[in-house]
């Protein structure tokens, strides 16, 4: 059966988007609930965004 190979395995992180990167990186428990709906709203139009995200947020 397969086995896992730490040697063959990519760099952590290496297969998360930008917006993942960012959303995961976000210092939660310093923010208050202004400031992670802003941040929230700005990781939402990164590059990646989906065409229903700024279609959405242009409404």
């Amino acid at each position: 059966m397969g086995q896992f190979s730490m040697e063959k395995s990519a760099p952590a992180g290496s297969d998360l988007s930008g917006n993942q990167q960012a959303f995961v990186n976000l210092p939660l428990e310093s923010l208050d609930l202004g400031s992670l709906k802003s941040r929230l709203s700005d990781i939402s139009i990164m590059e990646g965004a989906t065409e229903m995200t700024l279609a959405s947020r242009a409404a």
